[in-house]
């Protein structure tokens, strides 16, 4: 048999393995305009630059990031790019939920902050390790926004099986 006759078969062979299961890192990038006011009321504007707190005084935004891993997964990089306003601090910090929307107990937020305005990005990091994952929970980033400070985009990654949501 020729070399040109076992092309197809092993393109076709790479394709397969590469729709199989997979076991590595698995990134999101979630939109800054996915993040929501904390409270009803609350003056935000969502767009494609991200989530802006469009009022006259600090406000507060939930950004909510859905677990891909029923079982405990290593967290990767958590990070959320913001921007303050005016040498404003710009608080966020990072929490554990359980599958109600309360925090995980003994679950202990990690916090970054910025006053720089331009954007950058605030990194939870090791510390997370230290954040209990419950089975059907989820995790959030919680933002005390200056007026025009914003959330540009918010990441996570898990570590495992990138397959059937386990």
């Amino acid at each position: 048999m020729k070399l040109k006759h076992l092309f197809m078969p092993l393109t076709g062979l790479a394709f397969i393995s590469l729709a199989s299961p997979s076991y590595a890192f698995d990134y999101k990038v979630y939109p800054g305009a996915g993040c929501q006011p904390s409270t009803s009321g609350q003056a935000f504007r969502a767009d494609s630059t991200g989530f802006t707190n469009t009022s006259t005084g600090p406000e507060t935004v939930v950004c909510p990031i859905v677990r891909d891993r029923v079982r405990f997964a290593d967290l990767l990089d958590p990070a959320v790019r913001v921007a303050s306003s005016n040498g404003a601090l710009l608080l966020c910090s990072f929490h554990s939920l359980n599958i109600d929307g309360g925090r995980v107990a003994d679950s202990v937020p990690v916090f970054q902050a910025t006053t720089s305005s331009v954007v950058n990005s605030l990194f939870f990091g090791l510390a997370t390790l230290a954040i209990p994952n419950v089975q059907d929970g989820t995790y959030v980033i919680e933002c005390l926004l200056p007026p025009n400070g914003r959330v540009v985009n918010y990441t996570l990654g898990e570590n495992g099986e990138t397959s059937n949501g386990e």
